[in-house]
């Protein structure tokens, strides 16, 4: 499943000094051996490198751990405990003025068909990705295929958003609905939550479909013009899967 990862900077102070500020990741799907539609078999690979001379440690919803040390100059499975296959989870790598950003891979595939697929890589996204208003366009609307639109929050908390769908030169949209992004509402600030606010729907409806070979999906929350300071932003990408093959590829926001 072509699916992306999204790399949220995150100004988060040290503790006592030993813990460094934080950059927090954000692995859209995650999951072990996840049954699908046709008999598909899904699984997420989540590779981490450490370029450092110094070991560094992967904060989060680790399976079995909520730490992963890896060594320096070494290459590791890191595998995430999902709250669900869909809904992802946040990471948190530590920050070094001296070193780029850390070399990571994500790779969905169907185990079904290992024989004919080694996966697709997943692109890791920066925060500039997250936005008050997500555009995506091109998403086919063919029979052959499935769709998954997956809404992502910057934080854990729930919210509602609003979605429109568009033929690609139209600007009336073919159909508008709220969606309600699940989550979980806390008292006090967590600056290292583990999972995001989530939704997924399937942008598909027969209307859509029906309004022509292409189109584009919109979403942003509705009060965003009305309040200041504007609300936390979103992200969102769309996942397009083939009912015959089971190959998958992931239509991505465009700025």
């Amino acid at each position: 499943m072509y699916l992306l990862a999204i790399a949220v900077a995150l100004a988060a102070p040290a503790s006592a000094g030993d813990i460094p500020p934080l950059i927090r990741y954000l692995i859209p799907v995650t999951g072990d051996q996840v049954s699908g539609a046709n008999g598909s078999l899904w699984t997420t690979e989540l590779t981490v490198h450490n370029p450092r001379d110094t070991p560094i440690v992967v904060r989060g919803s680790i399976c079995c751990d909520n730490n992963v040390v890896i060594p320096p100059q070494t290459s590791k499975a890191v595998q995430i405990a999902p709250a669900s296959f869909s809904q992802g989870a946040f990471i948190y790598l530590p920050a070094d003025p001296n070193y780029g950003p850390i070399p990571m891979t994500l790779r969905s595939r169907d185990l079904s068909k290992t024989a004919e697929s080694f996966g697709t890589e997943v692109p890791i996204a920066r925060d500039s990705d997250f936005a008050q208003l997500v555009i995506i366009t091109d998403v086919p609307t063919d029979a052959r295929y499935r769709a998954t639109l997956r809404i992502y929050n910057s934080s854990e908390a729930p919210r509602v958003v609003t979605m429109r769908v568009y033929t690609l030169t139209g600007s009336t949209p073919i159909e508008t609905r709220s969606v309600e992004l699940s989550g979980i509402n806390v008292l006090v600030f967590d600056p290292t939550p583990f999972h995001p606010g989530y939704a997924q729907v399937d942008p598909l409806t027969p209307a859509v479909r029906a309004a022509g070979p292409r189109v584009r999906i919109e979403i942003e929350d509705p009060i965003r013009h009305i309040v200041s300071p504007p609300p936390p932003p979103i992200w969102a990408l769309v996942s397009v899967t083939n009912n015959d093959t089971q190959q998958v590829t992931t239509v991505t926001p465009h700025p």
